[in-house]
Formats: structure tokens, sequence, C-alpha cells
């Protein structure tokens, strides 16, 4: 299989100051450049962006779906104090993904948090389970992978009209820390090459997600182009 991850679990102005009119040599090379960045970039993998998280816990509340990779189940399990099988059971849904590729379609299980309703009544209706009442994340240091790599992902990174979406909303967009384009493409690159060692796990496993992990799971199902979430 060659799957291309794209995942629903998923955020740029700088004012930099100009150099003298006329510099002296000195000058000229620590004057900071005049800035040149969009505050919504509609291409954020080739234009950079501005994004620093507030913690508003918007994000966790957006609905969607937080995929886990084996060594997110693994942590989290153990960060919580919790047996493989009981956090299993307790936080996770058992989905099969369809990604599209050149030879057709590529299909992988994955583990999903549980949504659980959303007591914000401006909310989509579901929210993270691991949301706090002040809207922190309580596993914050222990986070799944795709909430610590947020939002530079490929959901947002290479679709400009989710990445629009997501900049509308979330108010630490154009402020804080400026993520260029080689770091955008490093970290996407990282990505693809965790998705490439999931895939080799599970062909190792004949993509048993539930033989990978040693534990138990319902049987999932798939709709076209979704991940069908098993009770």
């Amino acid at each position: 299989m060659n799957a291309k991850r794209k995942p629903p679990r998923d955020r740029t102005g700088r004012s930099a100051s100009r150099p003298s009119p006329t510099p002296t040599r000195t000058e000229r090379t620590k004057a900071a450049p005049v800035s040149r960045e969009p505050r919504f970039p509609g291409q954020p993998a080739t234009e950079g962006f501005r994004y620093s998280c507030t913690a508003c816990g918007l994000c966790c509340r957006w609905g969607g779906q937080v995929y886990l990779y084996p060594a997110d189940v693994l942590r989290l399990a153990e960060q919580l104090a919790l047996p493989l099988q009981k956090f299993v059971d307790r936080y996770c849904n058992h989905v099969l993904i369809g990604f599209p590729d050149k030879e057709g379609a590529s299909i992988l299980p994955f583990l999903v948090l549980k949504n659980v309703p959303d007591k914000d009544p401006k909310g989509c209706g579901q929210a993270c389970p691991f949301q706090g009442a002040d809207n922190r994340c309580t596993v914050h240091a222990f986070k799944p992978g795709q909430c610590a790599d947020s939002p530079i992902i490929p959901e947002f990174m290479e679709d400009p009209e989710s990445f629009a979406s997501f900049a509308r909303e979330c108010p630490g967009m154009g402020q804080g820390e400026f993520h260029s384009p080689t770091k955008v493409r490093r970290l996407l690159k990282e990505l693809a090459g965790r998705d490439a060692l999931y895939e080799a796990q599970l062909e190792r496993c004949d993509y048993d997600l539930g033989r990978l992990l040693g534990v138990k799971l319902p049987p999932p199902k798939i709709e076209e182009g979704l991940a069908v979430e098993v009770d």
C-alpha cells in the first residue's frame, strides 16, 4: 500500500522594523528585512504563516477525529496509569480510513479518540474527552502527536480551503512564532515518514491493528471516503 494520510483529529502577520534610509555597511548586515508575510496565506506550505497557541480550547471541541499512532496509545495509557486494553476500551474507537492513491485507494486501520458531548453551547456538540472544565488539555504534557503537530498537518498545509477555515476561527493565527516554508516542508516530511513507518508496522501484522497493539478490537467497518466508527 502507498497510503497518504489526510486525517480529520485541527490555524499570520508580522511587523518588522525597516532599516534606516542610508544605513552604514554594519547596519545593513544587522537590519531586519521588511516583512513580506501575508496575514492569512493561501498556501501556508509555500508562504509560511505566524501562529502561537492561546490555549483557548476551541480546537478541542471542533468535532472531527484525533487519530492515534501506536506510540500515542502506549504513551497515553502509561501516563494515565491504565492497562492498555482498558485505555483502548474507554477512550478509543476503531476505524478504517480510505486514502486515494495512484492505484485507487489504500485502507488503513486507526484508533481515534472517542468524542464526548460538548458542554459549551457555542461548540459543535462534540469535544475531546481530555478537555478539562477550564478548556485546558488535561494530557498536554503527553498529548497525541496530531494535537502536538497542529496546525502543521497535511489537512491544513495541503488544502488552502481547510487552512483558511482554520485561520478564520483560531485566535492564535497571526501572532507568535513565524513558521517558515522551510520548516513546514521539513515537518510535513517527518509526518510522511511517520505514516510510512506506521504502514510498515501494520504490514508486518497483516494490517491487524489489534495484533500490532496486543489488544482486542471490534471488527471495523468503512464507508466510501470516510472513517466509520465501531462502537
